[in-house]
């Protein structure tokens, strides 16, 4: 009940409104109103004791939080110069950037631990928000944070370092690849090398075994990056001393037969290559290939396109010792070879379908009369179509060779 309605229910109890009232009854009314005012003042007045608690109240904890967020101000500071370390560390060089990260990471340490640093959230903010999302709760997950940040920037650095080791490696490896367009005895050669990475395991040559005899090897090396790189520098240097050592009397299956055991012995089992080498002579006639476990070439004649099919035997590498067989066949001035890794037929689109041995073949055939170079421009057109925007997932190496 108000205190209007006490008013006037204590007016009407006494009789006030049908008159004058007798001074009994108007003493007892004016009793009641003094009360009443008093009983207001008395409440008015905790008001007020209420007011000014709860203004100094929210005082103090406003204080209290403007501390709590210049600490967490510091830490963030912290945090940032801390990182700063690692930053200027990974900008050293390569031979010093194992010692620039250890002496990045024990600076880190000191200014992680300073007193400042790790000066504890006072207990008065405690009841400012619930325990989830306390500012001491954020205080210990921002100390986290700052140590991950640290653990991502070193290994952003050390990953720098290996990026910049795989450059120098794709770099040397794309030393030993031929140009796009090279000429070896009986042969014009146009090519298409894209490795997956910074280096691969595909790889090419062509050697002049005589003044009239050439010699062309493709290979793919099992896997990627900079193991099957060097093993492809290793196959590289084995070619270039058995052409030196045997000149025009190196066949196809002894080559195949030393790189057979360079591979081994160099890697252990652990990778092999699919290769395929052959030899032309000028103004054709009889030619030689063998194929370790490789898809055989295409030869392309009077505008017909043919597998050149030959003895498929093991990838190189896969057995210690192993005769390599040797096929003879026929070619004449203006035929084409394509020799071929995996990564064209296996180039796959959105849909995750292959672009197919198939689709190749009907390429050749639509550019068989349009020579090397154009032939190989026509399949790599066609083949980067095929896969639009999805990802190269392996390595490609694609030789056009024409017969002169």
């Amino acid at each position: 009940m108000t205190a209007d309605e006490q008013l006037r229910g204590e007016i009407e109890r006494l009789g006030l409104a049908n008159g004058p009232p007798d001074s009994d009854r108007w003493q007892r009314f004016l009793t009641l109103v003094d009360r009443m005012l008093e009983e207001r003042g008395d409440r008015v007045r905790s008001l007020e004791e209420l007011a000014a608690g709860a203004t100094c109240e929210l005082s103090r904890l406003r204080q209290a939080l403007a501390r709590s967020y210049a600490d967490l101000g510091d830490i963030l500071s912290v945090m940032t110069e801390a990182v700063r370390v690692f930053q200027e560390a990974s900008k050293s060089s390569d031979d010093r950037l194992d010692e620039s990260l250890r002496i990045a990471r024990h600076k880190f340490s000191l200014q992680l631990n300073a007193t400042w640093f790790t000066h504890p959230i006072p207990e008065d903010t405690a009841d400012l928000v619930n325990a989830g999302s306390s500012l001491r709760g954020l205080h210990h997950r921002l100390r986290g944070l700052s140590r991950v940040l640290a653990e991502l920037v070193e290994d952003s650095a050390s990953a720098a370092a290996t990026r910049k080791e795989l450059e120098l490696a794709g770099a040397v490896q794309k030393m030993l690849i031929p140009p796009e367009r090279v000429t070896a005895p009986g042969l014009v050669l146009h090519s298409w090398f894209q490795p997956v990475a910074h280096c691969g395991g595909d790889w090419w040559s062509a050697h002049a075994l005589t003044e009239k005899d050439g010699l062309i090897v493709l290979g793919d090396v099992t896997g990627h990056g900079a193991p099957s790189a060097i093993i492809t520098g290793a196959v590289k240097g084995a070619c270039d001393l058995a052409r030196m050592g045997m000149r025009g009397a190196l066949k196809p299956s002894q080559l195949m037969r030393m790189l057979n055991r360079v591979i081994h012995e160099s890697s252990k089992g652990e990778y092999m290559m699919n290769g395929v080498a052959v030899r032309v002579a000028a103004g054709g006639g009889a030619g030689w290939i063998t194929n370790a476990g490789h898809r055989p070439p295409l030869l392309i004649r009077s505008g017909q396109v043919q597998v050149l099919q030959a003895v498929r035997d093991p990838p190189l590498g896969s057995t210690e010792a192993h005769p390599y067989a040797e096929s003879e066949f026929e070619c004449a001035p203006g035929d084409l070879l394509v020799l071929y890794t995996d990564g064209v037929p296996e180039t796959e689109n959105a849909m995750a379908s292959e672009f197919g041995e198939k689709a190749l073949r009907q390429i050749c055939q639509e550019g068989a009369t349009e020579g090397a170079a154009a032939l190989r421009d026509r399949i790599r057109a066609a083949v980067l179509q095929h896969r639009g925007n999805r990802p190269q997932s392996d390595d490609i190496c694609l030789v056009v060779g024409q017969v002169d």
